[in-house]
């Protein structure tokens, strides 16, 4: 992961039909405007910011090995050099080391970070490694800089080759009546639901949806948050149901770096008849429960051709 310069800022929210002919690709395949006459050229390995981001935001490259399923390799993060104020994607700098990307919890709150010298009580913040969503702790002591990542920006051809994720569930500081709780008791459904969250589920919604994001029920009473597609395995074969983990290996690189991690590998189960998976489905997951005053942030998606998302961090 290296540090880039300071984030360009775009021009406009929506990029015109002649700016969009404008712009040209760099030798790394990244998009920059066509410079007026006189006009300095962008520099290359930037990206741009958000447009109220914070004046010395910047971006990060991650490197070959990325940071998980919302930053694969030759993506970039947009970061504000500010202390982060809830659970998500932070950058951290430890004492005398580079940046680190970790992702916080909900158990996090401002002014974790800020400890001063001879402090009697040292909080351990909870985090969670982005490539495995695996949950540690990290001595608040050891951490020189903490600032909040506000956007993750993607060139058109790692979209392209990235598995698309579900969207983002809706955050919940109480369970609606009539719904289900579930505690997630691993990081299957990782990144949308981290190890130790709790889910609400609509038990009235069991009918299979390609990519639903579901609560299914084994033959020995225990549950997983899955999510249910239809698809084909191998050539010539016709599209099955499957319950699928979010948090699988996109490629062999990164189930090779889980290994060598000996992080869990999570794998999908099937094939199955739509009668067969159906009778599992408990109900369809909608919503993340969070403390109160702990709801996530919003974090931008973009690709190199302006196509923009939100997401909840």
């Amino acid at each position: 992961m290296t540090k880039q310069n300071n984030s360009v800022r775009k021009a406009e929210a929506t990029p015109t039909l002649r700016d969009r002919a404008e712009r040209l690709r760099d030798a790394a395949g990244r998009f920059i405007r066509r410079p007026a006459p006189n006009q300095e050229r962008t520099p290359a390995r930037t990206v741009p910011a958000p447009l109220d981001a914070h004046p010395d935001a910047y971006g990060l490259m991650l490197d070959a090995n990325g940071a998980g399923l919302r930053c694969p390799p030759g993506s970039s993060v947009i970061v504000e050099p500010v202390s982060p104020t809830g659970a998500g994607l932070v950058v951290l700098y430890r004492r005398g080391g580079g940046p680190e990307i970790w992702d916080l919890t909900h158990n996090f709150f401002p002014g974790m970070f800020d400890v001063g010298d001879g402090a009697e009580v040292t909080p351990l913040v909870e985090v969670v490694a982005p490539h495995s969503g695996r949950r540690g702790q990290l001595d608040a002591r050891l951490i020189e800089k903490a600032h909040r990542v506000v956007g993750v920006y993607m060139p058109v051809e790692v979209m392209d080759e990235h598995r698309r994720l579900p969207p983002d569930l809706l955050p919940m500081t109480r369970c609606p009546k009539g719904m289900v709780l579930h505690f997630a008791d691993c990081a299957a459904a990782y990144p949308l639901v981290r190890h130790g969250e709790t889910v609400v589920v609509d038990p009235s919604r069991r009918d299979l949806v390609d990519g639903a994001l579901c609560l299914l029920e084994w033959n020995n009473g225990s549950r997983s948050i899955l999510q249910t597609n239809h698809r084909a395995v191998g050539k010539g074969n016709s599209p099955s149901w499957w319950a699928d983990p979010i948090n699988r290996p996109g490629s062999r690189q990164a189930m090779e770096r889980l290994l060598r991690d000996r992080a869990i590998l999570f794998m999908s189960d099937g094939p199955y008849s739509p009668d067969r998976l159906r009778e599992k489905i408990v109900g369809t997951v909608v919503a993340v429960l969070v403390p109160g005053d702990r709801q996530p942030a919003s974090l931008s998606v973009e690709t190199s051709e302006g196509a923009k998302t939100e997401a909840a961090r």
